[in-house]
């Protein structure tokens, strides 16, 4: 417990935790040589030899030569105090250097939309996360269906998905093809009709949906969970949501209309 709470300070000193394990044998006893060290802290020898070469330079470990062998001595951990009072100052020329880093870091960003993020979501969980997500939409969400989602997230979800979404006043627009159709009976929606939602089926030859994708507000979702591979992508992106939205637009007059 005692050694643990020196591993602790010492490594904080940028010493390293095998370096503050090697000094605190180093300080049980004088004049011990590399291979001595390393039996006692389990560190590779070759390690050894590396982490002496640090301490070495902290300046709290001294090399002596004994009947041609070299050994190794611990200072006295007065010395400790030096190197506190050096990592002190060294915080204090960060905080002196901040200020003008942090303006020069900010001006390496000036080319760049601060409303652009690019969020990667894994696994049934991350897609849930996403639909969740999609409930923030103000006044319509349009988006191209590919396959029937609750045979990733489940009917519960789907469910409990809806009851939340009959609750808001968004709309839906969807464009649906072959795929979608060869997965589930069209007609039968869990849960009962979905309020304000309109779809569209379009023809593979016009358009070959092999993906999900939800665009509203100023984001574009893109899905994936077909044969085991279960990913999501959200681009947040003013410019990119308004184009995708409009090639959106293009097809849905494309397609045709059918009732829920």
């Amino acid at each position: 417990m005692v050694d643990q709470k020196i591993i602790e300070f010492i490594s904080k000193l940028g010493i390293g935790e095998e370096g503050a394990r090697i000094y605190i044998v180093l300080t049980q006893k004088t004049g011990q040589s590399a291979q001595t060290i390393a039996r006692k802290t389990a560190i590779p020898k070759t390690t050894v030899y590396r982490r002496l070469e640090e301490l070495k330079k902290f300046e709290i470990v001294e090399e002596q030569v004994e009947e041609y062998k070299k050994v190794f001595t611990a200072a006295p951990p007065d010395l400790l105090n030096l190197l506190v009072i050096k990592r002190e100052q060294e915080v204090k020329e960060l905080r002196a250097q901040l200020p003008q880093i942090t303006q020069l870091l900010a001006g390496q960003n000036k080319n760049f939309d601060p409303g652009t993020k690019v969020l990667f979501y894994r696994g049934v969980d991350g897609i849930q996360q996403m639909n969740w997500n999609a409930l923030k939409t103000k006044g319509e969400l349009c988006g191209y269906t590919y396959r029937a989602w609750e045979e990733l997230v489940g009917e519960n979800f789907v469910d409990k998905f809806l009851d939340d979404y009959s609750r808001l006043d968004f709309s839906i627009k969807e464009i649906y093809s072959d795929e979608f159709l060869k997965t589930r009976d069209y007609n039968k929606r869990p849960g009962g009709l979905w309020p304000r939602w309109q779809g569209r089926y379009i023809k593979p030859e016009i358009l070959d949906i092999n993906h999900q994708m939800d665009i509203y507000n100023d984001v574009v979702a893109i899905y994936n969970w077909h044969e085991g591979d279960i990913f999501g992508v959200e681009i947040h992106n003013q410019k990119v949501a308004k184009m995708q939205r409009q090639i959106f637009n293009v097809l849905w007059q494309l397609g045709k209309a059918r009732s829920q």
